[in-house]
Parts: C-alpha cells; structure tokens; sequence
C-alpha cells in the first residue's frame, strides 16, 4: 500500500512578496511611455491651435455713409471663403448670393431714396475667396445724395440685418451676424460691424 503525501505550500501574500525589479522597470517604462504620449498628443493639439488662430480669417461687414455704402473685408490672417451671405427683409431670409436676392436687397435699401443716382452692386459667388486684407465693395452709389437721402438710405439698411458664414483653411465655419439697428454709434463716420448712423441734424445755433 503506497501512501501519497502531497505538501500544500502557502499562498504568498502579494504584499509581502512584493515586486522584482523587473517588474518596477516594466512598470516605470510603461509609465514614462504614456506620459510622453500624452504630452505629444498636447503638443500635437498646441501646434493645430496656433495654426488655426495664425490662419484664422475674419470676414466683416462694414457699412459707411461715404460713396461705399456697404462692403466685406478680412481683418484676419488667412483666407476665408465665403458659403453663406444673407439678409432678413421682411422676415424672410434671402440669399445675397443670387442675382435675385441682391436687388431685392438693393431694392429694400433704396425704398426711401426718390431722387435720381447712379450705383454699383456687386453679386457675390459662393466660394468667393476673400484674402487677409482684402475688401470688396458690395454696394456704392457714385452720385452724391443729399443729407436727407442718405439718412433714408442709412435707415433702412437698419431694418436689414445680414449674416455672413465662411469658413478657413482648416475647413472650419464662422459666423457674423450684424444687426445695425442694435449697434453702438461711434463718433467715426465710418463704422463696422453695422453701426447705425446718427440720425441727429446739426443745430442751428452751431454754425
């Protein structure tokens, strides 16, 4: 008769074995790997931001009561593109990107006017490329207006607000939505960002 005697080895608790050192090299390898992933991934994130702010377009709508009446400029760094131009008359959208929706712009801004002037309006394309600095006129009359008609003229661009949305190199969109009725009057006659005009005639006494 065989008797098998099987010796049972305690459990070793895990922290009083402790680590080898092996173990703490493939530990702190592991660690060092993940933070300098995380910081190139950082940097990887910092570098596309500082691109993106150095190429960043800024397209802006600017409205004058000299012969340009109304233009777009880019006061930013890059390019922008322009996708989307439009006006609100009378509660609807309409689309400045189209023949149609430019005179009926026209046609909502000069209602007013009753005496005779020539103009200038330019129809934008969609994808119309506006360079850092580049301005484009949008609206001029050539002819001098009188006091009164300009004052019209500046009034009922009030009642237009205008958005305008374009995007950058980097395919990202931005918006600009003026409302000129709702913006501050600066002392400068020629404002942006839709600034309504002083509408205030010069008193008598101050001649």
């Amino acid at each position: 008769m065989k008797i098998h005697i099987e010796t049972v080895r305690p459990i070793q608790d895990a922290a009083q074995a402790g680590l080898s050192s092996s173990d703490w090299i493939a530990i702190s390898s592991a660690a060092i790997a993940l933070i300098a992933f995380g910081y190139s991934v950082y940097q990887g994130y910092l570098q596309r931001r500082h691109n993106e702010l150095s190429s960043k377009p800024m397209l802006e709508l600017q409205i004058s009561n000299s012969s340009t009446i109304l233009s777009i400029r880019n006061e930013g760094f890059g390019p922008g593109i322009l996708t989307h131009f439009n006006a609100t008359i009378h509660g609807a959208t309409v689309d400045l990107l189209t023949e149609e929706g430019m005179a009926k712009f026209f046609e909502a801004a000069t209602a007013e006017i009753e005496e005779s002037y020539v103009y200038q309006m330019q129809h934008l394309l969609p994808y119309t490329v506006f360079g850092p600095g580049k301005e484009m006129d949008i609206l001029s009359i050539s002819t001098d207006l009188s006091d009164e008609s300009t004052e019209k003229l500046l009034a009922s661009l009030e009642e237009l607000p205008l958005s305008i949305t374009y995007k950058c190199i980097y395919d990202i969109e931005h918006k600009n939505t003026c409302n000129f009725s709702k913006s501050p009057t600066p002392s400068n006659p020629s404002w942006h960002q839709g600034a309504a005009p002083s509408t205030q005639k010069p008193n008598d006494n101050d001649a």
